[in-house]
Order: structure tokens, then C-alpha cells, then sequence
């Protein structure tokens, strides 16, 4: 699995645990993040919890449900930011 896949995954259980509003949420989702069994890296958390006070996870969720891949889902995440 790849990293790209693994946060999705992850992501997704955070979001079973807790609710679709938690990816809304910074502070929410970094305590998410951290209480999971195998939190992520520092430096992908810390993208991640940066990307939920942009819509980033909005974005991110629509490209999954049409059937995105990792790599494109976490590309619709971070295209307004530019990156």
C-alpha cells in the first residue's frame, strides 16, 4: 500500500470513528490523528490537519467517490494551495 493509499484509509476510519466533520475540524483531527492505533508520520500529520482548514477534505472525497485514485485523490486535495 502506498503512503497516499494508507492516509485515505486512515482518514476514512478517522471519519467512521469520529464523523464526516472532524476532517472540518483541525484540532478535532489532529487528536484523531494522533489517538489512532498507527498515527502517521509528523510531517504528513501535520499536512493533513493543514488541509482540513482549506476544504481540502470536500475536494478530496469527491475525487474519491468518482473513482480517483491515491495519487489524484490527494492532487484534488492540494490544487488550490498550489502545490
Amino acid at each position: 500500500m502506498t503512503g497516499s493509499a494508507a492516509a485515505l484509509d486512515l482518514l476514512d476510519a478517522v471519519v467512521d470513528r469520529h464523523g464526516p466533520d472532524v476532517l472540518g475540524d483541525a484540532v478535532a483531527l489532529e487528536g484523531a490523528l494522533r489517538m489512532a492505533t498507527a498515527p502517521p508520520p509528523e510531517a504528513q500529520l501535520t499536512a493533513m490537519v493543514g488541509a482540513a482548514a482549506t476544504g481540502a477534505s470536500a475536494r478530496m472525497r469527491a475525487a474519491r467517490a468518482e473513482g480517483a485514485g491515491p495519487d489524484a485523490v490527494i492532487a484534488a486535495g492540494t490544487e488550490v494551495a498550489g502545490d
